[in-house]
């Protein structure tokens, strides 16, 4: 794993801040021999003071393998997905680390031994192939089983991130499951040689990266959750099917009747595949092809609301300026400005 990765190498010596806070570890530089032989242990020792999140205390039991921060702007903070941390840890029995307050997203994926982690009152056992994605803004620990424990920490962050997360975790647990062979870690691989490699426009490749695994671990709840199979056709069928009649009267009595799902599970499944509720992408659907035919018909007013089902022109005219910000008549006195 991880070839032919310039990491720095971390190893552990103590000292601990009145706080608790561990802050003085030994940094192992390696040699452009080492670069090209990354499990070499030979190296020149440095010593540096790394503990980049406040209200942070740990127990290092072992090193860990990471890649060097590079400086990122403001503007690429704001608009797009970013590394903060890359660390491939070997832990001894008595690692720990002990966090809040952190401005970072956490994605943990294990490789050898059992980690637990303990985050918004649950209790996390990862074993190989095993991963939490968590906010390290809320209260979070974890610590090897009582063995070693070989596992990888990814700190990231981003707006795009942070709207990712408030998805996963409201699909499922923070834990996810997916084997060394699968996809997460070709993307884990990919990251690495992004970063510590200077490629042509890194950011940018690396942000959507970040993105996918992002997403890719939103999908993995979606997957695994339930009867996956029989939800997931069921419910792309009834989509297909609404995007098709959504002129017509669907209340959610007739879409979970038509789609064989209860209300109650209808409703919280459906976001996963649209982002909204069913009634909500209902009107969506009807005020989108409202837009389409203000700006590209003749049709009056009153006659498009009809036509994508909604009869009564002013609740039109209040569902229109809520979803648009604008009228229906503003929002056609300036489609000739906009790009058709």
């Amino acid at each position: 794993m991880f070839d032919k990765i310039p990491f720095i190498i971390i190893t552990e010596r103590q000292t601990t801040l009145p706080d608790g806070r561990v802050i003085s570890i030994n940094m192992r530089v390696p040699t452009e021999e080492q670069v090209l032989a990354p499990e070499t242990e030979e190296s020149i020792r440095l010593i540096s003071e790394v503990n980049p999140f406040e209200e942070t205390q740990f127990n290092l039991d072992g090193y860990i393998r990471t890649i060097p921060m590079f400086p990122i702007s403001e503007e690429i903070k704001a608009h797009c997905c970013y590394l903060q941390s890359f660390g491939w840890a070997f832990s001894g029995p008595e690692y720990f680390t002990r966090r809040k307050d952190a401005s970072s997203y956490l994605i943990q994926y294990t490789y050898e031994g059992e980690g637990i982690m303990e985050f918004m009152g649950n209790t996390y056992r990862t074993r190989k192939g095993e991963g939490v994605f968590i906010d390290c803004r809320l209260p979070h620990y974890y610590r090897s089983n009582g063995t070693d424990w070989q596992h990888l920490d990814l700190h990231i962050n981003g707006p795009m991130i942070s709207a990712v997360y408030q998805e996963y975790i409201r699909s499922g647990p923070a834990l996810f499951k997916e084997p060394l062979s699968g996809i997460l870690q070709s993307y884990l691989e990919q990251i690495a040689s992004i970063h510590a490699l200077a490629v042509p426009f890194r950011i940018y490749q690396e942000s959507d990266v970040l993105y996918s695994i992002a997403v890719h671990l939103l999908t993995l709840h979606a997957t695994t959750a339930g009867d996956a199979g029989g939800i997931t056709s069921n419910i792309q069928y009834l989509i297909h099917y609404m995007e098709k009649h959504y002129m017509e009267d669907l209340s959610l009595d007739f879409l979970s009747r038509f789609s064989g799902i209860s209300k109650y599970y209808l409703t919280r499944e459906f976001r996963k595949y649209t982002g909204f509720p069913p009634n909500e992408y209902l009107i969506r659907l009807r005020i989108s092809n409202a837009q389409f035919l203000l700006g590209r018909t003749n049709e009056s007013i009153q006659h498009i609301g009809e036509m994508v089902g909604i009869g009564n022109p002013q609740h039109f005219a209040k569902l229109f300026r809520r979803i648009t910000g604008v009228s229906p008549r503003e929002y056609r006195s300036e489609s000739g400005r906009r790009i058709r």
